[in-house]
């Protein structure tokens, strides 16, 4: 009986190349810097796990957080600020692992000056759903 269990189980399992494609979650993410919504950031993170932040501007911020942690820091990430534009590319997934990168930029004003940086993120296929695991700035 375990034996058919853990068979059926593995059999419902989708294999790295059969993932649907992180498009949605990758709307939500540029949806929640446009808005400046902490809370929509944090609400992509993975449920009990943490997320790689690493992030040079606005404010420099680097760390593994938990969700509620990421809602503290995106918080104070987007503080003072408005964003003026947001987009992320995909930029691939390997096909042995679940998963997905993306690429993009993100410009924001603050005081009358515009600034951007280039986002690197990393989506993860977790319980059923692609998730936030890494959040980076690139030069």
């Amino acid at each position: 009986m375990q034996l058919c269990a853990a068979a059926v189980w593995a059999w419902s399992l989708a294999t790295p190349a059969e993932l649907p494609p992180p498009a949605a979650p990758l709307a939500a993410l540029e949806q929640a810097f446009r808005a400046g919504d902490a809370q929509a950031l944090a609400g992509l993170a993975p449920p009990g796990g943490r997320v790689l932040v690493e992030m040079a501007a606005p404010r420099p911020v680097r760390g593994a957080f938990s969700r509620g942690q990421l809602a503290a820091v995106a918080e104070r990430l987007f503080s003072g600020l408005t964003t003026s534009g947001v987009t992320l590319t995909p930029g691939g997934r390997e096909p042995w692992a679940p998963q997905a990168f993306a690429r993009g930029r993100w410009s924001w004003r603050r005081d009358g000056r515009e600034s951007a940086v280039t986002l690197v993120v990393t989506l993860e296929w977790r319980n059923s759903a692609w998730r936030l695991v890494e959040l980076r700035s690139a030069p």
